[in-house]
């Protein structure tokens, strides 16, 4: 600490002063922020103590900066006289000294700090500022049959080691130990099964002869309209639930189809087409659906005459007739003469007379 009375004294003091706190500045600011730097180029202060552009730090703002972390602050105006005479310097260059970082063997390394953090390097290899290369390796972890390294590096605690709630005794092979879990599951000796995947229902699985094997029967169910049967697996049913037409009723009597014995009269007739009416079809032994080829005549209308007439041949229907006359009589046919089976009396040659024949007689 300086005293003076002189006021000449007092301001070659404060310039004094101001020049050695701007070398202190420079010379601290050389020592412990930029200790990689090479020390050369200009030395002089940029310009006068009266600009705003020579403003430095004080040593305060560094003893601070390296005990608090503070930023410290620099005029920004051009210098201003003290009004009084100085006091205490506070902080020494042997404060600050104190405080500054110093190399050490102990400390840390890029890999032991967290990927991406800036820090402070103490050890010889790595002073100064420095970033993080440790890796965040948080994961999971499946257990295997092989032994898995947890990787080097920070763990936020969301990895996991994964569980499995199948790790149970009853799971695991007899005399077997998974994990701590003894196995209490039989094995039954499969050495002398035969079966084959064409031998179990698809999708089902069994073990032969310590092998495992997947069935590839189909299931299959019966269809209606197709007589084929595809080779597969059949569940338990009536075929006469597959297909409603499977009746008595549908089947010739005497004839059995899958255990239903029929009860229609099958076709054991022996006519001729020409023997059914056209139009129509029937059935008989050895053959269906055949067409009738009888004519259908309907209406036939006939009038007697001189000469036979023919009936045509074919199904009439009722409706016709053989036309009849009302004056086929005896007494309109000649005596002697047979019409239509009726033996006429009608005489036009004769002549006698009444009195010619006696009384109580007649005649024609």
């Amino acid at each position: 600490m300086y005293r003076t009375n002189s006021i000449g004294s007092r301001k070659s003091l404060k310039k004094q002063r101001a020049n050695f706190s701007y070398f202190l500045t420079i010379l601290c600011l050389l020592v412990f922020c930029f200790p990689l730097m090479v020390l050369s180029g200009e030395l002089n202060p940029p310009s006068g103590p009266d600009s705003s552009e020579s403003a430095m730090f004080s040593l305060e703002d560094i003893y601070k900066r390296l005990t608090e972390g503070l930023p410290g602050s620099k005029r920004g105006s051009s210098f201003v006289e003290p009004k009084s005479a100085p006091g205490s310097t506070m902080h020494n260059l042997n404060d600050i000294m104190e405080n500054a970082p110093a190399v050490s063997q102990d400390g840390v390394a890029p890999q032991q700090v967290l990927a991406g953090k800036k820090y402070w390097g103490l050890s010889k290899e790595n002073w100064g500022p420095q970033v993080g290369t440790m890796l965040n390796q948080s994961a999971d972890y499946m257990p295997q049959t092989a032994t898995q390294t947890i990787k080097q590096g920070y763990h936020d605690g969301t990895g996991k080691i994964c569980g499995d709630e199948d790790l149970i005794a009853a799971n695991i092979r007899k005399k077997v130990n998974i994990f701590g879990i003894e196995g209490t599951l039989e094995m039954q000796d499969t050495s002398d099964a035969d079966a084959l995947s064409g031998d179990l229902l698809k999708g089902k699985t069994a073990y032969v002869n310590g092998s495992k094997i997947t069935g590839t029967i189909e299931n299959r169910s019966f269809s209606p309209d197709s007589e084929n049967v595809a080779a597969g697996y059949y569940q338990q049913t009536t075929l006469s639930s597959e297909d409603v037409d499977l009746i008595a009723g549908n089947i010739v009597s005497g004839v059995n189809i899958f255990g239903i014995s029929g009860s229609a009269v099958g076709a054991s007739g022996d006519a001729a087409a020409t023997e059914v009416l056209e139009g129509k079809t029937f059935s008989k032994a050895g053959a269906a659906g055949i067409a009738g080829a009888m004519p259908n005549i309907g209406k036939q209308n006939v009038t007697p005459g001189t000469a036979d007439q023919t009936i045509d041949e074919g199904y009439h229907d009722g409706t016709g007739i053989v036309a009849g006359d009302a004056e086929l009589n005896a007494a309109n046919i000649k005596t002697g003469v047979d019409l239509f089976g009726i033996t006429g009396i009608f005489t036009s040659d004769a002549d006698a007379l009444s009195g010619d024949l006696l009384k109580g007689k007649t005649a024609y």
